[in-house]
């Protein structure tokens, strides 16, 4: 699998199961997390802990996932995906470090605040 092949990581249990994800990707690939939205509950902080639960991929992979490479995906990485001068600044400022908290702690996480295109929405 080459640099340009993006992969969609769907991350609702059932599919992961049967596809086996992270066995599927290689260097270079472009994973990316999404939620079939009819069928599922569009929450990442869920897809997160889904994604670690059920696959073989790392916290930082699943930030990745559902950030810059979601950004890259649809060809928006110079607008979104990462906190940098010039971009639209959509963040969560969660409770806890999720690198400092057991997997599954971590859909319990409180988020504490959100900005959209840098103002404060929650």
């Amino acid at each position: 699998m080459g640099n340009h092949k993006l992969l969609c990581l769907m991350l609702l249990p059932a599919m992961l199961m049967m596809i086996g994800c992270a066995a599927a990707t290689g260097p270079g690939d472009n994973v990316t997390s999404a939620s079939d939205f009819t069928t599922s509950q569009f929450d990442p902080i869920l897809n997160i802990h889904q994604g670690l639960s059920k696959s073989r991929v790392s916290l930082e992979q699943m930030i990745k996932a559902g950030t810059i490479n979601g950004a890259h995906a649809n060809f928006l990485e110079d607008e979104i995906g990462s906190l940098k001068v010039g971009k639209k600044a959509d963040i969560v400022v969660l409770g806890k470090n999720l690198f400092k908290i057991d997997t599954k702690d971590i859909p319990d996480v409180e988020i504490k605040m959100t900005f959209f295109e840098g103002k404060r929405v929650h």
